[in-house]
């Protein structure tokens, strides 16, 4: 109707309207969670992700690599990697596991390179290699990002600085961004 009339509201704004107006229902809304998850001690659980790619000049990619600690939520690893690849997500983890020893099990998603659709197990060289550290491999429901909540936040917030600093255009740039960031 205010479409016909050319009024044009963002669905946001609109959903502001109608709460305001106290016409939402609030017995069929979603409870908000009743517990938080998180392991009671450091290195029980690492979350691991990546946050997409950033277009670099002239031509390449920066694959930012995050790897947290449940239980404390203190970023283990954050690095940029030039290609989301098992060499440098294995370098990346090494180094990880030198400073902060080895986590007892590792949250990951399905993507690549720590999952593989091609056989049942949905092993990879890199999975394979962290089974030989010991580690316990759990995966995310797929479509599911919330499975991997505060990877997914952390994410979030560091997407927002690079915005407010102004996204590099290097590796290097990245590097000490990213450096900057686990640092704050």
């Amino acid at each position: 109707m205010l479409d016909a009339e050319g009024i044009r509201l963002a669905p946001r704004t609109i959903d502001r309207i109608i709460q305001r107006e106290g016409l939402t229902r609030r017995d069929v809304a979603p409870a908000p969670a009743v517990t938080r998850f998180e392991r009671s001690a450091a290195n029980e659980l690492w979350q691991m992700d990546a946050k997409g790619h950033y277009p670099l000049r002239p031509d390449g990619q920066c694959h930012p690599l995050s790897i947290l600690d449940d239980h404390s939520r203190f970023a283990v690893g954050l690095v940029a990697l030039p290609a989301l690849e098992t060499g440098g997500v294995r370098r990346a983890l090494t180094a990880c596991f030198e400073q902060y020893g080895v986590p007892a099990a590792m949250l990951m998603d399905h993507g690549v390179p720590w999952w593989s659709a091609t056989n049942e197990g949905g092993l990879t060289q890199l999975s394979v290699f962290l089974l030989k550290q010991d580690i316990r491999l759990l995966y995310g429901r797929v479509r599911h990002p919330q499975t991997q909540g505060k990877v997914e936040r952390f994410h979030r917030t560091l997407g927002e600085r690079l915005r407010w600093w102004g996204v590099p255009t290097d590796l290097r740039g990245f590097a000490e961004a990213l450096a900057t960031f686990r640092a704050e």
